[in-house]
């Protein structure tokens, strides 16, 4: 079963369990674990901020289909390249401008514009 919440609240829950976020390196703070609600996924983000380019490793699953919704004016994206290998599992994300299907073992490389950022 579809579990389907506002952005804002998932937001809510995220910021709740990262309230002290994890370090690999205690000196290195460009190097940070943030971890999945436990309602929804069992996993991480690790964010590695490099010269020039971030660093994101994605590691979670899913305990059940979740659906996000979140209204255009609460994106918080701006103008972003993005490539990355989709190494297990799938997802979708369904915008205004189209669906993006994502599958297992896919790589992929993804320009965003968000007019108004």
């Amino acid at each position: 079963m579809t579990k389907i919440i506002s952005q804002a609240e998932y937001q809510e829950k995220w910021h709740d369990c990262n309230k002290n976020l994890q370090y690999p390196d205690p000196l290195d703070s460009s190097d940070i674990i943030y971890s999945y609600p436990q309602q929804f996924a069992i996993g991480y983000e690790r964010w590695i901020e490099l010269p020039d380019i971030n660093l994101l490793i994605i590691n979670k699953k899913y305990y059940n289909d979740l659906q996000i919704v979140s209204q255009a004016d609460q994106d918080e994206f701006e103008e972003i390249v993005e490539f990355g290998f989709n190494l297990s599992g799938s997802y979708s994300l369904n915008r205004l401008d189209g669906t993006c299907n994502r599958g297992g073992g896919e790589s992929f490389l993804q320009w965003d514009f968000f007019p108004g950022e």
